[in-house]
């Protein structure tokens, strides 16, 4: 499935044009359509406690296509809760940095973006539900339920039945 970004220019909007700009238009269409949800291109992060440097993720390259479900599978430590926190921000502040590679989502540049755009994505682009379920989910609520929640709180002008 591909996917056009709001960014991406339309060839057919170029109507009173000379054809070289024309097909120069069309070549950017192209170029900026992709069928990339998740660009993750030689990530390297690191954790600077007072004890030492901690290199939680080395080189990491990850792409993830529209349509496609993804699961981080490794060892305890392996960098896959530090691979999702860079990719959504949301690393300790102050302790962990990205000091190498790219993350683009949804074609968002999440390392150069604003803080804004970042929280606008986060529950309606990307979410996380973190390693203890006990303490991300309510247990008298069904999963559902707390899923909605979540749209309701992203998608304000949309009715229930809507987002069902």
């Amino acid at each position: 499935m591909r996917r056009r970004s709001a960014r991406c220019p339309r060839p057919e909007a170029a109507r009173h044009i000379g054809q070289r700009q024309k097909d120069q238009a069309r070549k950017a269409h192209q170029e900026c359509e992709s069928d990339k949800l998740l660009e993750v291109k030689n990530l390297s992060v690191e954790y600077d406690t007072e004890i030492s440097t901690v290199y939680a993720v080395n080189g990491l390259d990850l792409d993830l296509n529209y349509g496609e479900t993804l699961g981080l599978v490794g060892e305890t430590g392996a960098g896959k809760t530090t691979t999702a926190l860079s990719v959504i921000q949301l690393l300790p502040e102050g302790i962990g940095f990205v000091t190498d590679g790219s993350i683009k989502l949804d074609g968002v540049d999440m390392l150069n973006a604003p803080e804004e755009k970042i929280r606008a994505m986060r529950g309606s682009v990307v979410s996380m539900i973190f390693q203890d379920p006990m303490s991300a989910l309510n247990p008298v609520m069904t999963v559902g339920a707390q899923i909605m929640e979540v749209l309701k709180i992203h998608h304000p002008e949309q009715s229930t039945a809507q987002l069902e």
